[in-house]
């Protein structure tokens, strides 16, 4: 079977952890996209090219990015190209049930633990070894850390931040660009635009 094209956005530190993660077997990495503007690709024989010339025939990718504003700027511009195909990447070493769908441009990382009939965005990041119970749904754009436990039929909102080893009680919700502190206990529902930290959470005043 021919290798898929793949370009990746990013080469920094979480991009090492992506990599780790991909289907060498399934796809043919071409380059990486590091310039400020997203206009070049750097390919594996460190020559820069023109990403319009790449785009020009089908080319699948993945945004290796930790920071949620900046995944979310490529993941908008490049929509406009139809040769362009995010693609998901999903763990060998973690657990999926049946009926949980996955987004485009979505990484499921080691240890995680999605349960029946969950459903998780596009563009997230879905750290190692969280647990999201039946019934969640995770919005686009949002980055679960590492050890991050939601209980069930929780809802978290579009482009949210939820800190290392935070747990969210059963049907909570979470409105969108909201922060969670890391190891921070929700059990109460938690406006957008805001910011939750401490056991239990409260909401961060503004000064």
């Amino acid at each position: 079977m021919k290798k898929k094209n793949l370009i990746i956005f990013g080469n920094g530190k979480h991009a090492d952890t992506i990599l780790c993660e991909i289907n060498f077997s399934k796809y043919d990495l071409l380059g990486f996209v590091i310039d400020r503007d997203n206009e070049y690709l750097l390919t594996n024989k460190n020559e820069k090219i023109s990403l319009d010339k790449v785009l020009n025939k089908k080319t699948y990718a993945f945004i290796a990015v930790g920071n949620n504003k900046t995944r979310k700027k490529i993941f908008n511009n490049f929509q406009k190209f139809k040769n362009l195909q995010w693609i998901s990447i999903i763990s060998k070493n973690s657990f999926i049930q049946k009926k949980v769908t996955v987004g485009l441009g979505t990484i499921i990382m080691p240890g995680v633990v999605i349960n029946t009939e969950s459903r998780i965005g596009n563009n997230c990041i879905i750290n190692s070894s969280c647990v999201v119970e039946h019934h969640s749904t995770v919005g686009e754009n949002t980055h679960l850390c590492p050890g991050v436990k939601l209980g069930g039929n929780t809802s978290i909102g579009k482009d949210c931040f939820i800190g290392m080893s935070a747990v969210i009680a059963n049907n909570i919700v979470v409105g969108d660009n909201t922060i969670i502190g890391s190891q921070s206990f929700l059990n109460k529902n938690a406006e957008k635009n805001s910011s939750y930290y401490g056991i239990p959470a409260k909401k961060k005043s503004k000064k």
